[in-house]
């Protein structure tokens, strides 16, 4: 755009990625520095990369009709009874767990009405501002989140059929 960058700061907690961002970054000098939080006051533009990854969300799918909150839950079973020839009777040897899909209907909306929403849709929202992002600066912001397209929230039936198999 023809605006020379005068300077660039990286906030990152991680101590590995600063030393290898220098490396990468030294011909830019005194140009990019390094801070441990936000500033409190900025001019200028902030670019996340992955932090929507890291916040904690809420699972959304919506059928046409009704939000369901998708989560999952730990379903135990009794295996196979062994049977007791003294008594003649069967008793559980040990329980089997796994995990499963549990989805139930929710109050809980993205910020968009249901008309512009289609049947199928899955989202994640995050209703709930952690107190530690609360001081954002004013300005620009970009958030920039990498997923695979092909990846899906929820396996496939055949997914689950084979995963409660194992």
């Amino acid at each position: 755009m023809g605006v020379r960058v005068t300077s660039y700061c990286i906030v990152d907690v991680s101590g590995a990625l600063r030393a290898r961002q220098a490396e990468r970054l030294a011909r830019f000098g005194a140009q990019v520095q390094w801070l441990d939080h936000l500033p409190e006051q900025m001019h200028g533009v902030v670019l996340s990369n992955e932090v929507l990854d890291a916040m904690p969300v809420q699972l959304l799918q919506f059928d046409g009709r009704t939000w369901h909150e998708c989560g999952v839950v730990v379903k135990t079973r009794a295996k196979a009874a062994k049977a007791d020839t003294a008594t003649s009777t069967a008793t559980p040897t040990a329980t089997a767990s796994s995990f499963e899909w549990a989805d139930s209907p929710t109050a809980l909306r993205p910020p968009v009405p249901n008309a512009l929403v289609l049947p199928g849709t899955v989202t994640e929202i995050h209703p709930r501002p952690r107190p530690s992002f609360a001081p954002w600066p004013t300005g620009c912001s970009a958030a920039l989140s990498y997923s695979s397209t092909t990846a899906s929230p929820k396996p496939s039936a055949t997914t689950r059929s084979a995963a409660a198999a194992r």
